[in-house]
């Protein structure tokens, strides 16, 4: 399979029912289920619905990476993760599908 670039990442993110946690700063996670959004709002992240990533990218500090959220399991892979310093994550959130 190949794999998805930035800005399939953030469409496929966008328009999923997944919420979002974030830190108001640079880390964005993907919450995939209810006891991924409980834990992250027990540990004192925001949630957002999907919807609002473009904006949420757009609003974060160049530390910036979309992850999984691991929770106790340990595993934070997804195939819509996107790695600190990725060069054209910005533009691919400015980018409008149409």
């Amino acid at each position: 399979m190949t794999p998805l670039t930035t800005r399939q990442k953030i469409e496929a993110i966008e328009e999923s029912n997944y919420s979002l946690a974030w830190d108001g700063c640079h880390k964005i996670y993907l919450l995939g289920d209810a006891e991924r959004q409980h834990d992250a709002i027990a540990t004192g992240y925001d949630i957002y619905p999907a919807s609002e990533i473009r904006e949420i990218i757009l609003s974060s500090c160049g530390l910036l990476f979309i992850s999984d959220w691991g929770l106790a399991d340990g595993v934070w892979e997804h195939e819509w993760n996107i790695d600190q310093f990725t060069e054209d994550v910005y533009d691919a959130a400015e980018a409008v599908v149409l």
